[in-house]
């Protein structure tokens, strides 16, 4: 009985773990593919002439703007890399659990010594996930701010053009 609510909660974690590893991966493939096209859409030979110009606050606020932007952008990226690279998850090895003392033991003591196997998994792998989680919920947040960002910084350009 016990066994079989740790085994299912351990599938449940592993589960959650690949999600959040395929989440990541992918919104931080997204967010390169983002950053390539919103580099090759801003006509920056444009902007260059446009900001010699421009008056100096203008400028300025552009360039704070950008300059943010790119942060945003390489925060974002550290945070999806912290969540992928967090350290592997901990796995059923039943071969730690099947020494030759315990081949010719007891069905108790070895159903006592998966248990605790099963407990130890899951007390390191719940706080991976939930850090795992943490960063992707941070990333989307910044990407928000930097989508938002990003709208404005073309707004801004093209209502000068």
């Amino acid at each position: 009985m016990v066994l079989d609510i740790l085994r299912e909660e351990y599938d449940k974690e592993k589960q959650t773990t690949q999600s959040l590893d395929n989440k990541a991966g992918v919104f931080l493939s997204a967010l390169v593919v983002i950053e390539t096209v919103w580099i090759q859409l801003v006509p920056f030979k444009d902007i260059v002439i446009l900001l010699k110009q421009c008056e100096y606050s203008k400028l300025t606020v552009i360039s704070l703007l950008l300059i943010v932007l790119f942060l945003l952008f390489c925060f974002n990226i550290v945070l999806l890399i912290k969540c992928l690279m967090l350290k592997n998850y901990s796995a059923v090895n039943m071969d730690s659990i099947i020494t030759e003392s315990r081949k010719n033991t007891a069905g108790i003591d070895y159903m006592n010594a998966v248990i605790d196997h099963y407990n130890i998994i899951l007390h390191d792998n719940i706080p991976l996930n939930q850090k795992k989680s943490e960063y992707l919920k941070k990333s989307i947040k910044v990407f928000g701010v930097y989508s938002v960002l990003s709208i404005v910084i073309l707004g801004i350009v093209i209502a000068i053009v």
